[in-house]
């Protein structure tokens, strides 16, 4: 080998050296990155939770709200049921006079005409 062919070599060698990252850094780089995969886990470990636990909350609002509102529907169906009578004797009284008649009619009420109970 001549002189100029041995530089010629240890230029590209130091040149291949100069490329390649230093040894000590690769383990380096690879911890950030586990730093970091770690991390965006963590974070959607408790982004995660975050939501399972609002959706909780708003499920057991919700289920006190129907509840509450079951109770009210009981009550006006009990109240419906226990003036139905009332109201029919109260229409069929109506129908026998015009103005109840004309009232029934504009709203669209349909009145079985069922004499009033004594």
């Amino acid at each position: 080998m001549s002189e100029q062919e041995q530089s010629n070599l240890d230029l590209s060698e130091n040149a291949a050296r100069a490329v390649d990252p230093v040894p000590s850094a690769a383990p380096d780089e690879l911890f950030r990155m586990r730093v970091q995969v770690v991390g965006l886990g963590i974070s959607f470990l408790i982004l995660s939770l975050s939501f399972s636990a609002f959706v909780l909350k708003q499920n057991r609002v919700l289920k006190a709200n129907v509840d509450a509102r079951a109770d009210q529907v009981k009550k006006i169906a009990e109240f419906v049921k226990q003036w139905t009578p009332t109201m029919n004797e109260l229409a069929g009284y109506s129908l026998n006079n015009s103005e109840g008649s004309a009232i029934f009619a504009r709203y669209g009420l349909q009145i079985s005409q069922n004499p009033p109970a004594k």
